[in-house]
């Protein structure tokens, strides 16, 4: 197998272990189990934390033969997650709700005699309407409605 090396700065390699670890917990927040690539390519990152000095990031757990980054590192990590999740809420949800819109006001047939450029910018209308009345109100307005 042909081999690659890169040079890093410490503080490039800082960011690498934040973006390894989010890059991680993201692909594998879905996964039954672990994909044994990605746990790979952690392990061999992970394993320069020493020769980095970044063993307030990661540290070696003995006993499983494993590096994991530490609840210092956990919690910066999280921090940026919940920040994403909250951002990437209301975009979808504002989205999704855009493009419901759009197509009962629409109709299919005259969306698709719609160029590129239309469709966009009424959808993107509809978005916006949903981002400012989330930016005032939050879900507070945001009902359910029962079949009839």
């Amino acid at each position: 197998m042909d081999k690659i090396n890169i040079s890093f700065t410490k503080a490039q390699y800082k960011t690498l272990l934040k973006l390894i670890y989010l890059g991680e917990w993201v692909h594998e927040s879905h996964q039954d189990a672990e994909s044994k690539d990605v746990v790979e390519v952690e392990q061999l990152i992970f394993s320069k934390t020493k020769e980095a000095g970044t063993e307030k990031m990661i540290e070696y757990a003995t006993d499983m033969k494993k590096y994991f980054p530490t609840r210092d590192m956990e919690e910066i990590i999280h921090l940026l997650v919940d920040e994403y999740d909250e951002y990437t809420f209301w975009e979808e949800l504002a989205h999704t709700l855009a493009e419901r819109d759009f197509f009962n006001k629409y109709g299919e047939d005259l969306i698709v005699q719609m160029s590129t450029e239309k469709r966009f910018s009424l959808i993107q209308k509809e978005v916006e309407k949903y981002q400012r009345e989330f930016e005032v109100n939050g879900i507070e307005n945001l009902v359910i409605k029962k079949n009839r």
